[in-house]
């Protein structure tokens, strides 16, 4: 005589619908942006502007055209260049994130004021650079918080090339 065995369950409808839309949910792609003020061709002035959520100051145009996706509030898993434009300073406001955040052309740069700025994420690159080249003297002075994953990288100055990255209050388990 042979045993007959069925294993059933059943979920309530809340988990099973939570299970569901996790395993179709899309996940977080990582996206570079440019800083762009001017949201015209070439990025404008680096500030003073605010960095807060808002403002739809972030390009993925790598040129400063208007034909880029322009958002307000990057996320852990979005690369961010700070390039073009003029000696400015950006005021955060609030707390903001990155995965990684570059200043790239030889432009003076400084990031102040906020809660926050998180870097360290998903994205193609985790931390902090400068870019080759960039010889000027680049500023974070916002409270800066380095995920495990993020690194600091001054490749000008290691370079030779007399830029400079000045960090304020550093924490995190990167610090």
């Amino acid at each position: 005589m042979k045993l007959k065995s069925t294993l059933r369950f059943s979920l309530p409808f809340p988990l099973a619908a939570a299970i569901v839309a996790m395993l179709v949910a899309p996940s977080a792609q990582a996206t570079t942006y440019y800083w762009d003020t001017n949201a015209a061709a070439g990025f404008g002035a680096v500030g003073p502007f605010t960095w807060d959520g808002v403002n739809n100051f972030w390009n993925t145009s790598s040129t400063g055209a208007t034909s880029g996706t322009f958002i307000a509030s990057p996320t852990n898993a979005d690369d961010l260049l700070i390039n073009g434009g003029t000696t400015g300073t950006i005021t955060l406001s609030g707390a903001q994130v990155a995965s990684s955040l570059t200043f790239a052309t030889s432009v003076a740069k400084t990031l102040t004021g906020g809660t926050s700025l998180t870097i360290g994420g998903t994205g193609t690159r985790s931390g902090i650079f400068v870019n080759a080249g960039d010889n000027s003297t680049n500023i974070i002075s916002s409270p800066l918080i380095l995920n495990s994953t993020s690194t600091v990288v001054d490749v000008t100055h290691a370079g030779g090339f007399g830029g400079d990255l000045t960090l304020g209050a550093v924490t995190g388990s990167a610090a």
